[in-house]
């Protein structure tokens, strides 16, 4: 559906005439494919125990049509650089899946999660170690032009996971009195997804550190406060805990890179462009830097809005057919 849906957008926002008809099918095609598949499993993980394979059928196919309009309108008619997707596969996806579940909770009453025991933490933990090892490729890493680019991504990425690990743990014992599973499963991606949108923007690893260290604290309190409260004050129910380790970190990953690429006009480096020459991201820059840092805030507002109101689609689509 993405390969099919991506052609179909692009053409849409730039014309069949100079496209054509013919789509290609490559590695990176098929890389972008698997993205959109990251994005669908993000919303999965906020209805997963409470619908069943036809829901789940409804909502892929209206989250992959929405998805590749996201994508295309955010990347490509909006311009904003987002290599690591929190905007448009972190924050789509996951408050796609919660606005879903805020939709079905009266009609579908909630599953109670079960207890976690030894055996699932173990497994859980393998999960989640594969996933932090192999994030700095998940960012783009494939995507990168030159080999100055994918050590910048492959560098910050790393740097900001060690920052959520340390902050993890932290928050964890301090507010938990000891380590909590949930926290230490999760939070310590939280740096993979809030880095995304600037990992390739970023030239000072201590400031990707401290994206990490943030992250990682905030999605660790969402576990421990948030997730409660939203859950008596309007009946959300998020199975897995998308809004924590994918929604904010998402919303804020985007945020943070239109803070990073406005600091250029201040000091931060101006010149950066010319030191790296043509083949650098920032020599595609809208306009000023301060403009793409609009456009940056503009992407990520577009991709939480756009998650919103497909999702609202896909809930009451689901409400309609479920018996």
């Amino acid at each position: 559906m993405y390969i099919l849906l991506k052609a179909f957008w692009e053409r849409v926002f730039n014309g069949f005439a100079l496209l054509g008809t013919t789509i290609k099918v490559d590695q990176l095609l098929l890389t972008s494919s698997s993205y959109a598949v990251a994005s669908v499993l993000i919303a999965f993980g906020a209805i997963i125990g409470r619908v069943g394979p036809k829901e789940l059928l409804i909502v892929s196919i209206i989250q992959m049509v929405g998805y590749a309009f996201n994508e295309t309108l955010v990347l490509e008619s909006i311009g904003a650089f987002d290599a690591g997707g929190s905007m448009t596969i972190h924050a789509f996806g996951a408050y796609f899946g919660l606005t879903i579940s805020l939709v079905i909770g009266k009609k579908i009453a909630p599953v109670t999660k079960p207890e976690a025991d030894y055996n699932s933490n173990i497994f859980a933990m393998i999960g989640t170690l594969f996933l932090w090892l192999f994030w700095p490729s998940f960012n783009f890493g494939v995507f990168a032009t030159t080999q100055f680019e994918q050590n910048q991504i492959v560098t910050n990425t790393l740097l900001s996971l060690v920052g959520s690990c340390l902050s993890t743990f932290t928050c964890s014992a301090i507010f938990g009195h000891k380590f909590e599973m949930e926290d230490i499963l999760n939070a310590t991606l939280a740096g993979g997804v809030a880095i995304g949108s600037s990992t390739a923007l970023l030239y000072y690893p201590g400031v990707a550190l401290v994206i990490g260290i943030i992250a990682g604290a905030i999605s660790t309190l969402g576990f421990k406060f948030l997730a409660s409260i939203l859950q008596k004050k309007i009946g959300l129910n998020d199975t897995c805990g998308v809004h924590n380790l994918h929604g904010i970190p998402g919303a804020l990953g985007g945020f943070i890179s239109a803070i990073i690429v406005a600091s250029y006009n201040t000091g931060y480096d101006p010149n950066i462009a010319s030191k790296y020459g043509p083949a650098n991201i920032f020599a595609s820059v809208h306009g000023t830097f301060l403009h793409q840092g609009g456009l940056q805030i503009a992407g990520t507002v577009t991709s939480i809005a756009l998650g919103i109101v497909f999702g609202l689609i896909a809930g009451v689509t689901i409400n309609f057919f479920y018996n």
